[in-house]
C-alpha cells in the first residue's frame, strides 16, 4: 500500500497575499474619496453660513443707526458665522460698506481642504441691503 505524502503542493500557493494588496489599495481609494465627498460637504455648510452671516449683517446694519451700519454689519455678520460655523470660520474675512443707499458686505472665503492645499476651498461672497428710510 502506497501512502500519499500528507501535503501535496498545489497550484497557487506562490500567489497567496496578492489578492491582500489590491484590497488594501482599492479601499484605501475608496476612503480617500469618501474623505473628499465629506470635505465637500463641510464646504457646501460653510459657504450657507457664511451667506446667511452676510445676509443677517446687512439687514441689521440697514436698520442701524446713522453712522453705525458697517459697524453694527460686521460685527453681526462675525458673530452669526461664529454661531452657526465655530472653528470653519477662521478662514473668512467678512467687511461691510455704506454706499449711501444700501449697505454691502462682502466676505473672502478660505477654508483649507483636509487632505493638503490641493484640497482647499476659496471664494467671495457678497450680500447687499437697502437702507431704511428714515
Amino acid at each position: 500500500m502506497r501512502h500519499r505524502p500528507a501535503t501535496t503542493p498545489s497550484a497557487g500557493h506562490g500567489d497567496r497575499g496578492s489578492v491582500t494588496v489590491a484590497t488594501a489599495f482599492a479601499v484605501a481609494v475608496v476612503l480617500l474619496i469618501v474623505v473628499e465627498v465629506a470635505n465637500v460637504i463641510v464646504y457646501q455648510y460653510g459657504r450657507g453660513a457664511v451667506r446667511a452671516a452676510l445676509d443677517e449683517g446687512v439687514r441689521l446694519g440697514a436698520r442701524s443707526d446713522p453712522g453705525t451700519e458697517t459697524g453694527v454689519c460686521e460685527q453681526t455678520a462675525t458673530d452669526t458665522l461664529d454661531q452657526l460655523a465655530g472653528g470653519l470660520a477662521d478662514g473668512v474675512t467678512i467687511s461691510c460698506a455704506d454706499t449711501g443707499t444700501s449697505i454691502q458686505a462682502t466676505a473672502i472665503v478660505h477654508f483649507d481642504g483636509w487632505l493638503g492645499s490641493i484640497a482647499d476651498h476659496e471664494s467671495t461672497l457678497r450680500a447687499s441691503a437697502a437702507k431704511d428710510d428714515r
